[in-house]
Order: structure tokens, then C-alpha cells, then sequence
């Protein structure tokens, strides 16, 4: 073993945050990622990637469109042959594997929304014991366990004897994780789990994923452009740039680095760390004070912020500024021009407060052009 392996097999921190000695259960070296072409160069996506993942740990992949994730994925579960370096699971080379024993440590659940199928849930969940069962499919007392346990980890044993072209796509998305539960895999690897579910979903499914890390003590690595979820639940988060290189480290430590504000700089798009999320440039409507604290002012903060105001939170010597207002129920939203004098709003609503800004938007620029 060479220095830069023992390095990759020393102490990888625990879900917990403390540090533990572990070897990872996946780890790639030296990994260059891309295409190979025939007469011409391989097609480089990305290269020099050094990463683990440690027992138990739920680990998102994050990155633009095009840095290379969904060619990360397919290499590092032996789908696709690197360029360059090696991926190890569990110490071996996962390109060197046979099928079956792969499968019987690693299980991936792809985006593609599932095929209409006359299959009943149960049925669709038991082939996931085809490392164990071989093409005769015939299930065994411990395997029929397997199966009802993978669904019951799931939440989904009253879904049993449906027919999965019957699920909606959050029931789906939830059998196909029980599907490659009952491989009981060692790794299991999801490419956009979470592509066609509506938000109150991807939250469920986010952090049902994180509880089964820490319920099986399997590991969990998924791609997904779930940005706040991702930084919410992961216990680390590759982040993967266009270009590369690719950065390893907990989600607070990437935001406070500038990394994530680095990965997903572009023009007109920025990545605020004060509140973890994407702000657009380009204000159209001049600065504004917002004076006021709690749930109404960061409401009061995302509105104006959409009408293109560039809000100054405290400042209370602009020419315009908001004072969230305490006095009644509900709360409401004073708005103030030119030193504190002229109130021209006083209500209850920010669709008041918004259309009372347009119109003397609208008033002042008619002024200017007489």
C-alpha cells in the first residue's frame, strides 16, 4: 500500500462528527473520469478525484449541469471504466467484481420514472433478491423476510399487494429504495432520487434516506441539484464544479469556504451564505430599508427582493425603507418616503405593501419624463 492509500484509509469522520479510524466502504483514487474515443483524445470530464465514504454516512453529490455527476455515479459503481486511477469497495477493485457479487454490496436507483408494469409491489420489491435467489427468482423464508422488512423501512408495507402502475411517484420512489434495500447492500447509490416529486416529497424522501444510513449502517451517496435539502441532511457533500476539482467536506464547512458561492457563481446568480440560498443580480428598483425582525420581515425581505428592490436590512436613513409594524393583529407593513415624512402605506398585506410600490414607481417615473 502506498502512502496516498494509507492516507485515504485513515480517519474519516462519523455521522456523530467525531473522528473515528475507519476504511471507507467506497473509495476512488487517483480517479479520472470521461469518455473514450476512438482516433481521437478521451474526453476528460473530470480527474485527480481522491474521496471515501465512511460507514453509515449519507453523502450528497452536488454540482452544475455538465460538471460530470451523473458520469461520476456511473463510474464509481462499475458501470462506466475510468479514464485514470481506481474505485475500491471494500478494499477491491469494483471494475475487477463479478455482477453478481457487486450487486450484492452496492444498489443504485436511477431517475427514469418507472415503466408501467403489472407487476404487484411485492413482487417488484423481491427482485431485489436476485443476488441471492439467481434468475429463478424462487424465494426462501429468510428472503420473503427481506422483503417485508425492506418494505416496512420503507413505510410501505400497506403498499404490498398494489400494482405499482398504480403509485403515485412518491409511493414509486419509495418502493425502489425498498427494491434495493432488500439487496442489503453495503452502499446504496441514487441518481436524482428526488427529479419528479413535489417539495413536501423530496423532504420526506431527503431525510428518510439519512434515517436508514443510521438505522441499517449502510452508506448512502446521492446525486441531486436539491441544493438546501442537501445542505439540511447531508453529513457531506461532494461538490463538484465544471471543470473540477472536486471538494469533499461537511456542508457548513463548503458554504463558509466561499466553495458553494465559487461552484455555482454565474452571471446574474449568486450564492448568499448569510441565508443559504441562490439571489439574482441586477436590481431594478433601487435600495430599500427594511426596519423590523422575525417571520414577517423575512417574508417582507422576499418580496421586495423579487420586485428587484435591493433590501438594506436596519437601514433607516434611506429615501424609502419598510418598517414591519407590531402594534394589531396581524402584523403589517408601514412604508415610508423621503426622511420618515410621507407615509404612503399602512396595512396588513404584502400584496398592499407591493402594489402600493409599483404605483409610486410608475408615479415617479411619469414625473421624470415631464
Amino acid at each position: 500500500m502506498t502512502g496516498g492509500d494509507r492516507a485515504l484509509e485513515t480517519a474519516l469522520p462519523s455521522p456523530g462528527g467525531e473522528s473515528r479510524a475507519t476504511a471507507p466502504i467506497l473509495r476512488a483514487a487517483g480517479l479520472g473520469i470521461g469518455y473514450r474515443r476512438s482516433r481521437r483524445p478521451a474526453k476528460v470530464v473530470a480527474e485527480g478525484l481522491n474521496v471515501g465514504v465512511a460507514p453509515a454516512q449519507f453523502v450528497c453529490l452536488v454540482g452544475p449541469n455538465g460538471a460530470g455527476k451523473s458520469t461520476l455515479i456511473r463510474t464509481l459503481t462499475g458501470v462506466q471504466v475510468p479514464l485514470a486511477g481506481k474505485v475500491f469497495l471494500n478494499g477491491r477493485d469494483v471494475h475487477r467484481m463479478a455482477a453478481r457479487e457487486l450487486a450484492q454490496q452496492v444498489s443504485v436507483v436511477l431517475t427514469e420514472r418507472m415503466a408501467a408494469t403489472a407487476l404487484s409491489v411485492h413482487a417488484l420489491v423481491a427482485l431485489g433478491r436476485f443476488p441471492y435467489t439467481g434468475w429463478s427468482g424462487r424465494l426462501r423464508s429468510e428472503d420473503e423476510a427481506v422483503v417485508r422488512w425492506a418494505l416496512g423501512a420503507v413505510g410501505a408495507l400497506d403498499l404490498a399487494g398494489r400494482d405499482v402502475s398504480e403509485l403515485s411517484d412518491g409511493e414509486q420512489q419509495k418502493v425502489m429504495i425498498a427494491r434495493a434495500l432488500a439487496q442489503e447492500p453495503r452502499l446504496m447509490v441514487l441518481d436524482e432520487p428526488t427529479a419528479f416529486l413535489d417539495l413536501p416529497r423530496r423532504v420526506e424522501l431527503m431525510h428518510l434516506l439519512r434515517r436508514l444510513a443510521r438505522d441499517t449502517g449502510a452508506s448512502f451517496l446521492l446525486s441531486t441539484h436539491d441544493l438546501d435539502l442537501a445542505l439540511r441532511t447531508a453529513d457531506r457533500i461532494w461538490l463538484l464544479p465544471a471543470g473540477g476539482p472536486l471538494q469533499d467536506g461537511v456542508p457548513e464547512d463548503l458554504v463558509l469556504s466561499d466553495a458553494f458561492e465559487r461552484t455555482f457563481a454565474n452571471e446574474g446568480v449568486s450564492f448568499d451564505k448569510t441565508s443559504g440560498a441562490f439571489r439574482v443580480h441586477g436590481a431594478t428598483g433601487g435600495p430599500i430599508g427594511l426596519i423590523g425582525g422575525g417571520v414577517h420581515a423575512f417574508w417582507a425581505q422576499r418580496a421586495l427582493e423579487r420586485e428587484g428592490y435591493r433590501v438594506l436590512v436596519g437601514a433607516d436613513d434611506l429615501a424609502m425603507s419598510v418598517t414591519v409594524t407590531a402594534d394589531g393583529d396581524p402584523f403589517g407593513w408601514r412604508l415610508m418616503v423621503g426622511d420618515g415624512v410621507s407615509q404612503v402605506y399602512d396595512g396588513s398585506t404584502l400584496e398592499g405593501l407591493v402594489a402600493c410600490l409599483a404605483a409610486l414607481e410608475q408615479e415617479m417615473k411619469t414625473s421624470a419624463d415631464r
